[in-house]
């Protein structure tokens, strides 16, 4: 397990601000039931017969089976990434990067989070009456860690839980750092900072253009360009070693 997994958060909008508050004064992430997540495939990495009146319509259309579909929407799910260097990740779910990253310990709250596999295949049973939906609902779990190989770059780790939580609660201590993307204005950094109020690191990314690669730098981090280059952040493993050197 890595030991440091990543959040990205858009800033696009007020609403979006108000989410990104609420996650860093509550300690909390929001519990999404698939229904809202924006993958429509999600949980889809199984065919399953069963075994009643009409249950061939769902095949030959090729939608979801609305027993199927009413089962999987109790299981709800948080999502993070073991990388805060996608380029990918940074356009598409920070607003081109006008957003941020959160930076939790994988220690204590989110221990128990699996990682996904990424395959194009489909499982295939049949569900009998005996056990119908306790069996229905390991399958059901079993699939949702597991997506199409087209979101493998996402490299995707989940908590999934059948539960009625709207939030997933975790200890403020859990929250390492922030990476706020390089279009991100003054204006809102210092918000962010107002929230922290210091209290963790703040760094924002750095685009390598001749390296092709993204990369971090603390947040107020200034060098004269005298030839020397800059102290990059380049990896998950040199961002975890330099927070836990400068809280030491």
């Amino acid at each position: 397990m890595p030991n440091i997994f990543f959040k990205y958060k858009s800033l696009k909008n007020k609403e979006d601000v108000i989410r990104f508050y609420d996650i860093v004064t509550n300690n909390r992430l929001y519990f999404s039931p698939c229904s809202v997540l924006n993958d429509p495939l999600e949980g889809t990495a199984f065919s399953t017969s069963l075994s009643y009146a009409g249950c061939s319509m769902p095949i030959i259309y090729d939608f979801e089976d609305p027993i199927i579909k009413g089962q999987k929407n109790c299981f709800k799910i948080v999502s993070v990434s073991s990388t805060c260097f996608s380029p990918q990740m940074w356009a598409y779910y920070c607003d081109n990067y006008n957003g941020v990253c959160l930076c939790y310990s994988s220690s204590k709250s989110f221990s128990s989070a699996k990682i996904v596999e990424y395959d194009d295949g489909i499982d295939c049973g049949e569900i009998g009456p005996n056990g119908f939906f306790d069996l229905m609902d390991k399958i059901i779990y079993s699939s949702l860690y597991k997506k199409q190989s087209g979101w493998a770059g996402e490299k995707e780790w989940r908590i999934v839980d059948k539960t009625d939580e709207l939030f997933f609660k975790y200890d403020s201590s859990e929250l390492m750092a922030i990476i706020v993307g390089h279009r991100v204005d003054d204006e809102t950094v210092s918000f962010i900072k107002s929230v922290l109020n210091n209290s963790i690191p703040i760094f924002k990314t750095y685009p390598g253009i001749h390296t092709r690669c993204i990369k971090v730098l603390p947040y107020d981090y200034y060098k004269v360009m005298d030839g020397v280059p800059f102290d990059y952040i380049s990896n998950e493993d040199e961002l975890y070693n330099y927070i836990k050197r400068r809280n030491s």
